[in-house]
């Protein structure tokens, strides 16, 4: 996979797509700036320049309260469009096609960006369903912290088993609608019902092996998180060595120290940053490989009935 062009062409077109999603978010953010409008943002900056905070009157109020909405909105669309065009990539991917055209097709989703929020966001409440429902242990959890009187054995077990329950929740639908955008790029036409559908009718039956598939890749998993855990090690040794007290005196105090310190750091970080977009970009490339598996023997299990 490392020697296909199609592999480097699906990293640099996914990095273009999510620049051009981030760019459109902060592109609004500094409009409104440049108006006036009081946004998060804005009041960020004034923080951190240790400025006057504004006065939160009505129109101040009104002001933050909308431009987040607008941010958040703006930011669901973005996301779904870069979702479909992601999705639409692996499915060229799996096609081994070292065409022409793979810009388009990253850029697909911008046809259509209202028919893809709605679907992310039928999505999303369903998501939100299923988390309420698995949150109910974890309030029972704090209820009985707040008004009972739990030994440490027994707040472990609670702790464990709200956890449990709402990890589990989550994983019905992450499983159960995995292939939804995937279905939508290969199905522009469909409706979000029939792409939710078309998705619970193929996974139905195969969630285990999903679920097997995605365990097979933690030792790339690994690889990718060496470099983030070595610095890890290594910060956490000198503290040991020297208590957090001194290594920050050392710091404040030795500039030298400092910049040797950014100098061994940032590699370490940008190593982290590369691996982990090449692994993503590979477990997602075995996913969508899986998928047309099961989309074959679906489909063969669909003749033979």
């Amino acid at each position: 996979m490392w020697e296909r062009k199609w592999f480097w062409k699906l990293i640099g077109a996914s990095i273009l797509l999510n620049a051009a999603s981030q760019a459109v978010v902060q592109i609004n953010d500094g409009i409104l700036n440049r108006l006036g409008v009081m946004t998060v943002s804005k009041l960020q900056g004034i923080a951190h320049q240790h400025g006057t905070m504004p006065e939160f009157n009505a129109n101040a109020i009104w002001q933050l309260s909308s431009s987040l909405l607008l941010m958040f909105f703006l930011s669901f669309v973005m996301g779904s469009v870069m979702q479909y065009g992601f999705n639409a990539l692996l499915l060229r991917t799996t096609e081994d096609d070292d065409g022409n055209g793979w810009m388009k097709t990253a850029f697909s989703g911008y046809k259509m960006p209202l028919e893809l929020t709605w679907l992310a966001f039928r999505v999303a409440v369903v998501y939100a369903a299923y988390g309420a429902v698995g949150a109910l242990p974890a309030g029972a959890f704090v209820a009985c912290l707040k008004f009972g009187h739990l030994t440490p054995v027994e707040i472990g077990i609670f702790t464990a088993a709200s956890v449990s329950a709402y990890i589990a929740m989550i994983c019905i639908p992450f499983y159960r609608y995995r292939y939804l955008f995937r279905i939508k790029a290969e199905h522009p036409d469909w409706s979000a019902s029939q792409c939710m559908r078309s998705c619970r009718e193929l996974t139905d039956g195969y969630k285990w092996r999903i679920f097997s598939h995605d365990c097979s890749y933690w030792r790339i998993m690994l690889l990718a998180l060496l470099p983030l855990a070595a610095v890890a090690v290594v910060c956490g040794l000198l503290m040991l060595a020297h208590g957090t007290h001194a290594v920050d005196a050392a710091l404040h105090s030795n500039v030298i120290l400092m910049a040797f310190g950014v100098l061994a750091l940032l590699p370490a970080y940008l190593i982290f940053i590369a691996l982990s977009v090449i692994t993503a970009m590979y477990v997602s490339v075995g996913q969508t490989i899986l998928y047309r598996e099961i989309s074959r023997e679906r489909q063969t299990q669909d003749k033979e009935r």
